[in-house]
């Protein structure tokens, strides 16, 4: 994904603009292509707080025999953050949004309106280590009939998910992290229902 931000900041306020182009392949397959863009404000309540709203739009067009699914997105959304000043230098976030997207197929059983929130903490338990734990939940409301479910039942998914990370700073530069993630998305149709673990090692570099 390509991305262009610009960004200015007046006092407690920060506003940003950003404009992204992104693609999806499988192999050598695009599967999806996106364009869009985003607007955010945060305000810096004092040094240990701050909140944010945002919203975003994009163009969603899929490739073969997938174009029923080309959509058009709008978002909205919502955060806090909170640092807490004690040995371990918790930081708590939490959020919530709101994004529908609009068939251009006329095919209203393939696009949802999708409402969630977020929550997540992380500290520093010793020097140079970091933890973070995150939880999310979100609900996806399709807005046709579902032919997978009959019935004329439109597919409704909720989906929930526990993200636990440690981290190590090697040296100034370098740092490691492994990640678990436990997930699972119900729904009214049988065959959407799954459940799913990720477990990923991450090395990064920074160049400061």
């Amino acid at each position: 994904m390509s991305r262009a931000v610009s960004s200015v900041l007046r006092e407690k306020n920060l506003y940003k603009l950003s404009a992204s182009v992104g693609t999806i392949t499988l192999g050598n397959r695009t599967l999806r292509t996106s364009t869009g863009g985003a607007a955010e404000w945060r305000y810096q309540l004092s040094e240990l707080q701050s909140f944010g709203f945002g919203a975003q739009a994009a163009q969603l067009r899929y490739t073969e025999t997938n174009t029923a699914r080309d959509a058009d997105l709008w978002g909205l959304s919502a955060n806090y953050r909170q640092q807490i000043t004690n040995a371990w230098q918790p930081v708590v976030s939490l959020g919530a949004n709101y994004s529908r997207q609009r068939s251009t197929q006329n095919r209203d059983d393939l696009v949802p309106y999708t409402a969630g929130i977020t929550a997540g903490v992380s500290f520093t338990p010793a020097a140079k280590w970091g933890v973070s734990l995150d939880a999310l939940y979100f609900q996806s409301d399709y807005q046709g009939p579902d032919v997978f479910i009959g019935n004329g039942d439109a597919r409704h998914d909720r989906y929930a998910a526990f993200t636990g990370g440690v981290s190590y700073l090697i040296s100034r530069n370098l740092s490691i992290k492994g990640e678990a993630q436990f997930a699972r998305n119900s729904s009214n149709g049988d065959i959407y229902v799954f459940p799913r673990e990720v477990y990923t090692v991450k090395l990064r570099y920074e160049f400061k």
